[in-house]
């Protein structure tokens, strides 16, 4: 079975309420949480001539993590039983690849070329409550999803919590992007234009599976020693606030051609000596939301066939241009109090996995 590691000032309760439900409490005022982190870089800079400058770099880490999700004030995690000690650990490598050339064209014009390669990964392998858990963390606990669904519970001032029912979490994303900007004097105005391309081949993933979760009205010492509210105890109708139960289905998710545009273009105009002003324009398109696998997620389904204004699919927008302006002012002219102001519009890039999940 699963052991828990509790603040010791809950484990009166604990261990009169949940023990009988096979859930062992061991008073702890800590969680080991092993954190492993190793990081390699390298750069190389090459003078093609002297006009031109090649410079390339990689970067690489690799992080460990035990224990992860556990450590809440209040909240009974499962670990499993000796010689093992882990609830789950989590593995998540990246690496990445870039290389830029910078070309001098003449003394009022630069042009800088770009190109890098990202490389993400993770693993999350968590405690299974039902079967065979991935990545070595000990033995399943063998129970039904019905048991796994009250080792999920949630009072006002405790929590169970973390018991999987399948799967864990992965993700795998590959990036790969190309980019060119120019650089220009033209009197007073100090021009930069360019653009770039960021192509998503693969990304996708799956989430680890629960049973559900229980939230309840009142604390279990309540719900246990409170006969008028609760004449018979857990056994009383009407005790649980909200019941989710969970598909046992592993929830998936990728991109199906995903890439990213955006364009811009900026102008520093020296009107005075002491006063400069900013003027930019970026377009950008993010085709994340054009996916054609969209139509099989099962809310979008359920809300067009109930005639829902909300059972349409989402697309991507062409019309996300970020204008901004701003000024430097030099009070004194001579560097030392200037004054600064700046108004912008941005779009950020959406949460890719919103739009991805196939399997809910």
């Amino acid at each position: 079975t699963g052991f828990t590691r509790l603040r010791p000032t809950t484990l009166v309760v604990l261990e009169q309420f949940l023990v009988p439900l096979n859930i062992h409490v061991i008073p702890a005022s800590s969680t080991p949480q092993p954190f492993h982190d190793l990081n390699a870089s390298a750069k190389f800079d090459f003078k093609l001539n002297d006009n031109h400058t090649l410079p390339f770099r990689f970067a690489g880490e690799l992080t460990t993590l035990w224990n992860s999700t556990l450590g809440a004030s209040n909240t009974i995690s499962p670990l499993p039983g000796p010689p093992l000690e882990w609830s789950d650990i989590n593995h998540f490598p990246s690496s990445n690849y870039a290389i830029r050339e910078t070309w001098v064209i003449s003394p009022t014009k630069v042009n800088e070329y770009s190109m890098q390669y990202l490389h993400y990964k993770k693993n999350d392998y968590n405690m299974n409550c039902t079967g065979p858990t991935q990545g070595g963390q000990g033995p399943s606990l063998g129970l039904t999803l019905e048991q796994c669904l009250i080792r999920n519970l949630t009072f006002p001032s405790i929590v169970t919590k973390n018991f999987g029912s399948g799967g864990w979490n992965d993700y795998d994303e590959e990036h790969v992007q190309f980019k060119d900007a120019v650089s220009m004097q033209v009197g007073k105005h100090a021009f930069k234009f360019g653009g770039d391309v960021m192509w998503v081949p693969y990304a996708n993933g799956s989430q680890v599976l629960t049973p559900g979760s229980l939230v309840f009205y009142d604390d279990p010492n309540v719900i246990a020693t409170n006969t008028t509210k609760y004449p018979l105890g857990f056994a009383t109708p009407g005790i649980v606030r909200t019941m989710n139960l969970s598909a046992q289905t592993t929830p998936t998710f990728r991109t199906y051609g995903m890439y990213y545009l955006s364009a811009f273009a900026q102008d520093d105009y020296k009107i005075t000596p002491r006063l400069t002003l900013n003027l930019g324009l970026r377009y950008d398109f993010f085709h994340n939301l054009n996916q054609s696998k969209l139509e099989n997620n099962r809310f979008y389904q359920t809300l067009k066939t109930i005639g829902s204004p909300f059972g349409v699919l989402p697309h991507a927008s062409k019309l996300d241009f970020s204008p901004r302006v701003g000024f430097a002012w030099d009070v004194r002219g001579n560097g030392k109090d200037v004054i600064r102001a700046n108004f912008g519009m941005y779009y950020p890039v959406q949460v890719v996995t919103s739009y991805f999940t196939a399997n809910y």
